[in-house]
């Protein structure tokens, strides 16, 4: 299986399952949502169950639909918008359609992982919310926070890899 299918296989999972997970989950949210907590974890936000069910879709869902599909849908149709270190050679005509394809792949990547953190930080919500007083568990967002920061690390990583300079006799 191509790098570009699994993507979009990995892509449609991932929000759906994140998605489905939210709406799965929410029936055991109270009436009135704690959705922000402070730095010890106490409550300090709250928002009605609907409301906070229709964020968490929206973030879960809109997020990484707008940059796994709206962007590299932008980018097939105009890859003359893309702001790219030496972009006369990565988007010269022999090189542009792997380039536009090899980016429109990591996109879905990204809307991938955003997809599943948005489903991370909703489960610290439920489980905040499930005691009689909320409380954010540090650990339970800790955990989130630090997957998907060496998510993007790596993400980052392999964008900056595949995007170096080109040997100079080829400028």
């Amino acid at each position: 299986m191509s790098n570009s299918r699994a993507s979009v296989i990995g892509f449609l999972a991932a929000t759906l399952f994140a998605v489905s997970y939210v709406v799965a989950t929410s029936g055991a949210l109270p009436p009135t949502v704690a959705s922000h907590f402070d730095g010890a974890g106490r409550a300090n936000g709250f928002m009605s169950r609907s409301g906070y069910v229709g964020f968490s879709i929206g973030f879960a869902l809109v997020l990484p639909v707008l940059v796994g599909v709206v962007m590299p849908r932008a980018l097939m149709s105009a890859p003359e918008l893309l702001n790219l270190p030496n972009k006369d050679y990565w988007l010269a005509p022999k090189r542009a359609a792997d380039t536009i394809a090899f980016l429109a792949t990591h996109n879905r990547w990204l809307g991938t992982a955003m997809a599943l953190f948005a489903a991370g930080l909703h489960r610290s919500i439920v489980r905040a919310n499930a005691q009689e007083t909320p409380r954010l568990a540090s650990d339970d967002f800790a955990v989130a926070m630090i997957v998907f920061s060496v998510v993007m690390m790596i993400w980052i990583g392999l964008l900056l890899a595949r995007f170096r300079r080109p040997p100079p006799a080829v400028l």
